[in-house]
């Protein structure tokens, strides 16, 4: 196993980090099912009138097949254009895949706790300014600042929990760290159609962004800088450092690090600058999308994130075609929350069970590809889901069969990101990140 310095930390670290990545991501999906309310905000109508919609007489009865999202527009009002208001939901995804490709490599010159903590306050101070912006396109800007925030965020907790983990735990950590956000998403999801329509949907992004600053607040007191110069054995799992009878850390070498201190733990830039290998894992970012393992999880992930974010886009408009009251779609997002309990179990204790005994039965030897055996589940689990969503959208069956498709999708998804998140990181681990 993996026994380098960083494993002295605390193991408090680990909440902190899932407390800001589970509010990121949040408040991403709770906006993505926000999009009624925000058709109607600029189409110059109070969001309100969605609790008086009869949506059912509106399709005749034939859900989904009749419902065009902007059936939710009242007959007369012209409708704000559907494409523009869409980028709310998808230019966040862009700007933190933008803002992943040069901040993760910065992680590496400059060390891991600046740039976590600069991506925490994007993620909040753009959460701040959607709340207060006054037209769409002020909307979109600062919802572009807040992806951005919260991309990195979530491209950068992988990393440190690499850092910071034993090479037969991290399945557990990178569950842990997703299956967190189902029980944020719990609350913030079953709150947020509820406050939009008796209140504002501005509440929620004052919401969402007062529990980043938070979590920033516990960011800068428990996170410490994690980026230290490890060989490619020790990045690897193997052991190197030597172990007393009954120790399962090894001792800090003084001589070599110096002892620990406050400002080692939560002190910037104290490792130096390293520009010139962050210009390198750049090139190398290149490099490795050319990889097979790389090009295989890129499309395993980018299928279930279309398909998490079209079902997203969608459900509450399915809900309302089938008589649910605006202020009470909120409660789909119970599938999540079930599905990162499970994400915990299946991605977590199981899989590093699983992973730990294939290696055992192939004579001891840790290989990335063990970790293969845990995907078989959540692959299937995840197009079932597909199958099951869209066919119950479709035909108008009980909305019980939507969801249950819809927590099939999710639980597929955060799976196979946890066990691919591990895989890449030991298939390559002198390029994580």
């Amino acid at each position: 196993m993996s026994t380098d310095l960083l494993h002295l930390y605390p193991r408090r670290c680990h909440s902190n980090q899932c407390a800001v990545g589970s509010i990121a991501l949040a408040a991403e999906l709770v906006i993505t099912g926000l999009l009624p309310v925000f058709i109607l905000e600029y189409s110059g109508v109070d969001p309100r009138i969605l609790n008086s919609v009869d949506f059912v007489a509106q399709t005749g009865g034939n859900g989904l097949a009749l419902l065009n999202p902007l059936a939710v527009v009242p007959p007369g009002v012209r409708p704000a254009p559907l494409d523009k208001v869409a980028l709310l939901v998808t230019v966040p995804l862009l700007t933190n895949g933008v803002a992943s490709y040069f901040l993760v490599p910065l992680s590496t010159a400059v060390g891991r706790r600046p740039v976590i903590l600069f991506a925490a306050v994007c993620a909040w101070v753009g959460g701040l300014a959607a709340g207060f912006s006054n037209s769409l396109t002020g909307h979109i800007a600062a919802r572009a600042v807040q992806g951005l925030g919260a991309g990195a965020v979530e491209a950068l907790i992988p990393l440190i929990v690499q850092d910071m983990c034993f090479i037969h735990q991290r399945n557990k950590a990178m569950s842990a760290v997703l299956a967190s956000q189902g029980i944020v998403l719990l609350s913030l999801g079953i709150a947020a159609p509820y406050l939009a329509a008796k209140f504002t949907w501005r509440y929620i992004y004052f919401i969402t962004s007062g529990l980043g600053v938070l979590a920033f607040l516990l960011l800068c007191a428990f996170v410490p800088e994690t980026r230290w110069t490890r060989s490619k054995e020790e990045l690897s799992g193997q052991k190197i450092w030597p172990l007393r009878a009954g120790q399962n850390r090894p001792d800090v070498d003084e001589a070599t690090y110096g002892p620990r201190t406050l400002w080692t733990n939560i002190g910037f830039f104290q490792l130096g600058f390293e520009f010139r290998k962050a210009g390198v894992s750049m090139l190398n970012t290149l490099r490795t999308m050319l990889f097979p393992v790389i090009v295989w999880g890129v499309l395993a992930n980018s299928v279930f994130i279309i398909a998490v974010q079209a079902a997203g886009q969608i459900t509450s408009f399915v809900l309302l075609s089938q008589g649910w009251r605006f202020q009470y779609v909120g409660l789909a997002n119970i599938p999540f929350f079930a599905a990162g309990v499970m994400v915990y179990l299946f991605g977590g204790p199981l899989a590093d069970r699983l992973s730990n005994a294939v290696t055992k039965w192939n004579g001891g030897g840790r290989e990335p590809e063990h970790h293969l055996a845990n995907l078989v589940f959540p692959f299937i689990s995840g197009v079932a889901g597909c199958f099951i969503y869209g066919y119950a959208g479709q035909n108008n069956l009980h909305w019980a069969i939507t969801l249950l498709g819809f927590f099939l999708i999710v639980f597929g998804f955060l799976t196979t990101m946890t066990v691919l998140n591990v895989f890449v990181v030991e298939s390559y681990p002198m390029w994580a990140g």
